[in-house]
């Protein structure tokens, strides 16, 4: 079976994949964001966004038991030289 991924220009997919990235990467409003393919479109769909002030115990919690998602989470670390910094890491559930 075959999915269309979301392009860069944002055409092949649900506009909101591509803006909810964006603002968690670059205005950290969200914590997290669950992906999920839609199976009538087949296209890559935001299913979830998780809020500042979640973690990682919500992103899991979220995750179905019977379904598979994709997911995003921006981690907060502290640097050798104790700079705060964040990475976006994906993860696949099944």
């Amino acid at each position: 079976m075959a999915f269309k991924m979301v392009c860069d220009d944002g055409n092949a997919g649900d506009g909101r994949v591509k803006s909810s990235f964006r603002d968690m990467k670059w205005k950290k409003v969200h914590k997290y964001i669950l992906f999920k393919i839609d199976e009538k479109s087949r296209l890559v769909v935001v299913d979830k966004v998780g809020g500042p002030g979640e973690g990682y115990n919500d992103l899991a919690a979220s995750l179905p038991d019977d379904d598979c998602r994709y997911a995003v989470f921006d981690f907060d670390f502290a640097t050798v030289d104790r700079a705060r910094s964040s990475s976006s890491h994906g993860e696949t559930s099944s």
